[in-house]
């Protein structure tokens, strides 16, 4: 009979578990690295996977994007921007061949984007969702898209939103009201909506605005008196309103005000009398404006004035060079109305979109 306390020959031959004869410090170890690396996956891989398919989402649909370098830039020279991009930061996302609501979606895999350009009328009210899951977004442009506004309560999510502007959507007053939860924002620039004077009232309660865009014939004076509300405003554009010497009046408490555009509105010689007591004005637009010369007399003691746009006026030679003399370092640009021929409509459309900034 076998001895108990003598193994049997089957269990000297069998070798002893491996794991049990690992250190247990190694095998926490090896549990932590195995942990580590599927936390990873999710972590880093996961997000890039998305962002790799979201951007190409984005290119498909006739898009383009800007972004911020991440990463070692031995590694991008080994393995090429392409295969980089999955793991750069997005900053800037732009979609202007009339996207559809499925492309727009692939935003919501792009949370760090700064600025976002939609163009097109497939971009409705019910579009502006999407900004709810871009927490940091700064800048939003809109043009030529189906948004009444209603979809501004969307842009509440963004609390870092600073710039939006407009273009050619049919925004409508009540919209504007949902502008008012924003408490960055600072510049507003609304080109040919459908705000009319109660929507500026709604502006006018915008306190931290610099930076006020309006061009459409639906403003009057009765509406510009609302911006004397805004301490903070340092540029104001009027062009293509019907606000006249009296609006203009009701800007004098505007004291920081150094930019200025009345092009294509009936301001007349009184109007300069009022615009010469602005302290800080340093550009003026008078382009279009009933303005003769003894009204831009009352500019030569702005002695801040820079840059001042007198074409299609009524200003001779003569007043151009008094004024000239008087402030010899102030830019002047003027074409006078016999030197120009007609243009058409669409023409003189492109100069006032360049005019905002706006490429079209």
């Amino acid at each position: 009979m076998a001895n108990p306390t003598t193994p049997s020959p089957a269990a000297v031959d069998k070798p002893p578990g491996s794991w049990r004869w690992i250190p247990l410090s190694l095998r926490i170890f090896a549990s932590m690295l195995v942990l580590l690396t599927v936390v990873s996956v999710f972590w880093i891989g996961v997000p890039a996977y998305r962002q790799h398919v979201a951007l190409g989402g984005i290119e498909r649909a006739g898009g383009s994007f800007a972004y911020t370098s991440r990463g070692p830039g031995w590694l991008r020279r080994l393995v090429g921007e392409a295969r980089m991009a999955a793991f750069d930061e997005i900053d800037w996302v732009f979609l202007n061949t009339e996207p559809t609501d499925r492309d727009i979606d692939h935003l919501r895999w792009l949370p760090d984007i700064r600025s976002l350009s939609l163009r097109g009328p497939e971009i409705t009210d019910a579009s502006l969702q999407i900004v709810t899951a871009l927490p940091h977004l700064e800048s939003l442009l809109l043009e030529g898209t189906s948004v009444t506004g209603s979809g501004f309560i969307h842009l509440r999510k963004c609390p870092e939103l600073a710039h939006l502007t407009v273009v050619e959507s049919p925004i409508a007053d009540v919209g504007i009201a949902e502008l008012g939860d924003l408490p960055k924002l600072e510049l507003l620039w609304l080109y040919h909506t459908k705000m009319t004077d109660a929507g500026l009232a709604r502006v006018g309660q915008l306190a931290h605005l610099r930076s006020l865009k309006v061009d459409d014939d639906r403003i009057t004076d009765n509406g510009v008196a609302h911006l004397r509300q805004l301490p903070e405003l340092t540029e104001l554009f009027l062009a293509s309103t019907q606000v006249t010497d009296s609006g203009v009046e009701s800007l004098m408490s505007l004291s920081n005000l150094t930019r200025l555009d009345l092009a294509g509105t009936p301001v007349s010689d009184n109007g300069l009398a009022i615009i010469s007591t602005m302290p800080h004005l340093e550009s003026l637009v008078l382009t279009g404006a009933r303005i003769t010369d003894s009204g831009i007399a009352h500019l030569k003691k702005m002695k801040n004035l820079k840059n001042l746009s007198l074409t299609f006026t009524e200003i001779t030679d003569k007043g151009e060079a008094d004024l000239q003399r008087a402030l010899p370092a102030m830019r002047i640009e003027r074409v006078s109305l016999a030197d120009t021929t007609p243009i058409s409509a669409d023409e003189f459309e492109r100069a006032t979109l360049s005019r905002m900034g706006i490429d079209k």
